[in-house]
């Protein structure tokens, strides 16, 4: 079986075709002008490597970008992501009843959709007691208006009684009757004022109970008075009764207060449930936070607010660039056994495969962006014998690369500071690049020549 990349080989036969027609290299006789050392034509540089799209995806080939990084003080903690605990809504049975679900597990919600309907007999108990206390107003209103005649007409009649008396004292007439009968009318004053008195007070106790049984019905509803009391149509009922939503509510209907999941369903459909019983759980699916263990040695280097990255683990289909920025926040209470300190990355962004319960990285950074240096993927270096490589995709031809001899710095242990050969914006071969060596990409220099990091060949001097 040929190697799938022998078409390679013919730049490499050109190249020593034309040195077998040069003069001494750089270790020969030179010509004394030679003070620099001179590239060999374009056309003779054998170190390009095609990479096009079938290539790379046989070898399972991928790029990382170079990045600028703080390499050298970085801490890396490995922990998981949860909920924070304002990311869940409990929706409970406010009243016992029989339970008629509207969502599914797992279906995606927004405010104000209904979620459930609770049949409960207590219901129909608390509209009853509305309409009670709806008809105690009226009758403490029809009350107040009698005693309120009674008391104008005794007042009228007094009124009357006292003109006469003094049209017939005028005269000189005396009427031993008409004296009675004021005497009487002036005595019965005061008690129907009382009266009257003791009807508004009936009155306003009936607004208050009304007032207090709306509470409580918005309270298991869930819904502002001011709702309950909406007009639902234009028209009154058989009754007179003007149609307001809470007459309407023959079943309890639970709405959501926020966007989220729906994560558990703790009633099966038409189940019954008691007062306070959990029905449904809603959760927020972006409202997370990731939690690591910070050695009590690294305290020291940790603040509140600090950046940081969380990043996945290595491998799999996740790049490993496809990091989430966010903050640290420290725990207030560390594990003595372990030695440990509970850590928080606070994310400032979300992504797709930040989910509860995955694992990654919580990448801190020490200096905050204080020194940051060209860096690379540890796991993008290939062993070349006694040097070590890294593949650099051409910033002219996408469907090529090209080994650079790696001119390393500080690692720690995920990235590595890289001195030269690259500079921002540039791509290397993350994964596949041992495979890429294997499949013959890593070819050697001529004898009597080398290879600069942009790729070209010149002889040695």
């Amino acid at each position: 079986m040929r190697p799938p990349f022998n078409h390679l080989t013919r730049p490499l036969m050109l190249t020593l075709a034309m040195l077998a027609l040069l003069t001494a290299g750089c270790t020969g006789e030179a010509e004394p002008s030679a003070s620099a050392e001179e590239p060999i034509p374009a056309e003779a540089m054998t170190n390009r490597i095609d990479v096009p799209s079938n290539v790379r995806q046989n070898l399972g080939i991928s790029f990382a970008t170079v990045e600028r990084r703080p390499v050298q003080r970085t801490v890396r903690l490995p922990g998981r992501f949860e909920f924070r605990p304002n990311a869940k809504h409990e929706h409970r049975a406010m009243l016992s009843g029989r339970i008629e679900l509207l969502v599914d597990q797992y279906e995606h919600v927004e405010p104000g959709q209904p979620l459930f309907r609770i049949d409960s007999p207590r219901w129909q108990e608390v509209r009853h007691e509305v309409v009670e206390a709806e008809g105690e107003i009226a009758l403490a209103q029809a009350q107040l208006a009698v005693a309120e005649a009674a008391e104008a007409e005794n007042r009228g009649e007094l009124e009357f009684l006292d003109q006469r008396l003094k049209r017939l004292s005028e005269a000189q007439v005396r009427r031993i009757e008409l004296d009675a009968q004021h005497a009487e009318l002036t005595n019965r004053q005061p008690r129907l004022q009382a009266e009257v008195q003791a009807k508004e007070v009936e009155l306003d106790e009936a607004h208050e109970h009304y007032s207090s049984i709306l509470k409580v019905a918005a309270s298991v509803t869930n819904l502002p008075v001011a709702t309950l009391l909406q007009s639902v149509e234009m028209h009154e009922d058989e009754h007179g009764h003007e149609r307001v939503r809470w007459r309407n509510m023959k079943t309890l209907e639970i709405r959501a207060r926020s966007r989220g999941i729906v994560q558990t369903l703790a009633v099966s459909p038409g189940g019954w449930a008691e007062t306070g019983e959990l029905v449904l759980t809603i959760v927020n699916p972006q409202n997370i936070r990731f939690r690591a263990d910070a050695p009590q040695s690294d305290l020291a280097q940790l603040h509140e607010g600090q950046r940081i990255q969380l990043v996945p683990p290595e491998g799999g289909s996740i790049s490993m660039q496809d990091a989430l920025p966010g903050t640290l926040s420290l725990g207030i209470e560390g594990h003595p056994g372990e030695r440990t300190m509970p850590v928080y990355g606070l994310p400032t962004d979300s992504t797709a495969w930040a989910r509860p319960g995955v694992t990654a990285y919580m990448e801190v950074f020490i200096d905050g962006e204080e020194h940051p240096q060209l860096a690379i993927p540890e796991s993008s270096l290939v062993r070349q014998g006694l040097e070590t490589i890294f593949y650099r995709r051409d910033p002219n031809n996408a469907d090529q690369v090209y080994p650079v001899q790696a001119d390393l710095g500080v690692s720690d242990g995920r990235w590595v500071v890289v001195r030269s050969g690259v500079t921002d914006g540039d791509q290397v071969v993350l994964d596949g690049a041992y495979a890429l060596k294997m499949a013959g990409g890593q070819q050697q220099a001529p004898p009597g020549h080398h290879y600069h990091a942009d790729g070209t060949l010149h002889k040695n001097h």
